[in-house]
């Protein structure tokens, strides 16, 4: 049996997935069967955009050529759009092009 898998990714790629795959499931199928209070479903609804925050805003200031002001600029930009509720696609629609503009002014 083991020189069936003996250098073969194929084996080591269905068995990490099956270990990546069972701590996502059960807690969910768990939480699915209990009720929340409005405020922790708000909570919980929020982790995913925490997260992604978390992960990714570090980066929006070294994006540009290391360049801080730029990057700034870029930022706040987006941060106003959300602000006044701008749809999420639109935000970075229209944050590239705000970027894209200053760039090609200056």
């Amino acid at each position: 049996m083991a020189e069936l898998f003996e250098g073969s990714y194929l084996f080591t790629i269905i068995i990490g997935s099956f270990i990546a795959f069972i701590p996502k499931v059960v807690p969910a199928a768990c939480i699915s069967f209990l009720k929340f209070n409005s405020f922790a479903k708000r909570f919980l609804n929020l982790i995913p955009y925490t997260a992604l925050t978390a992960m990714c805003f570090p980066a929006v200031f070294t994006a540009i050529d290391n360049n801080i002001y730029y990057s700034t600029a870029g930022c706040l930009f987006a941060i106003i759009l959300a602000l006044r509720g701008v749809n999420l696609s639109l935000i970075i629609l229209f944050t590239v092009a705000f970027m894209v503009t200053i760039l090609s002014l200056f």
